[in-house]
Parts: structure tokens; C-alpha cells; sequence
């Protein structure tokens, strides 16, 4: 059953966020390149955070998606900045997600939203979406 929210579910945050989070570059990338292909290429690039605080978790790692340019003087490449990709864009990336895992099989959307928690008029809006939904 697909998401009940236009975009973003606030009911993949927590537990099952690493998973979206590691997901969303190769379907960003799968979705990107080919409408910028030939100029430039798509890469997913991981970056490491560092936490001083030797207590919490240490060497988080987390993937990212750039775009790539061939100059064509030497056939260098560099970074460019990526284009805005839209509200659309992310809402399709993130439904096909949604449907591929089959988070529907693991949310029970007749609970809260895990944290963070959400300000008054964003819970309601929350609970009319999963109403209309059916749940």
C-alpha cells in the first residue's frame, strides 16, 4: 500500500530512516542521469562525520549524490552544484522507495510518528492523511 503523505512520510523517521537514507542516492541517481547525460555524470559519494563526543556514535558515514562535468580542454573533471530538483522529483524518488521496500509492511499508522516530535497543526495534518488513507 502506498504512503499516505505527498513526499516525505514523517513515519520513516527513526528506526527506519538509515534505510530510506541508503536507498535515496542510487534512486536519485537512477531518476537523474539520464536527463543530464551527456554533459555530465551522476556519483554517489559517501562522506564521513566524525563525532568528538567519543560516548555517541563515531565515523557516521552517509551517502550523497553529485553531478560530475568533463571539461573538455584537459578531459578533467569537477563538481558542479546540482540543478534545484523539485518537490516532484523528491515526492517520485521517495514514493518508489516507499513501494519498493514495502514500508507499509513495517509503519503502523495508527501510532504517533516517531521523533521529532511534530508541532500541533502538523499532527493534524498527519492524522487527516492517514484517515483518508484508510489506516
Amino acid at each position: 500500500m502506498p504512503s499516505p503523505f505527498p513526499g516525505m512520510d514523517p513515519y520513516l523517521e527513526g528506526d527506519l530512516w538509515p534505510d530510506v537514507y541508503h536507498a535515496l542516492p542510487s534512486e536519485i541517481r537512477r531518476r537523474l542521469a539520464p536527463q543530464v547525460r551527456p554533459r555530465y555524470a551522476v556519483r554517489i559519494e559517501v562522506t564521513a562525520y566524525y563525532d568528538d563526543n567519543p560516548g555517541s556514535e563515531i565515523g557516521i558515514m552517509y551517502p550523497d549524490v553529485e553531478m560530475w562535468r568533463r571539461r573538455s580542454a584537459s578531459h578533467a573533471v569537477e563538481a558542479v552544484p546540482p540543478a534545484s530538483l523539485g518537490g516532484n522529483f523528491v515526492a517520485a524518488v521517495l514514493t518508489t522507495i516507499h513501494d519498493e521496500a514495502g514500508y507499509d509492511l513495517s509503519i503502523d499508522y495508527n501510532q504517533d510518528p516517531p521523533p521529532p516530535e511534530l508541532d500541533t497543526q502538523t499532527q493534524e495534518w498527519v492524522r487527516e492523511k492517514v484517515q483518508e488513507a484508510g489506516f
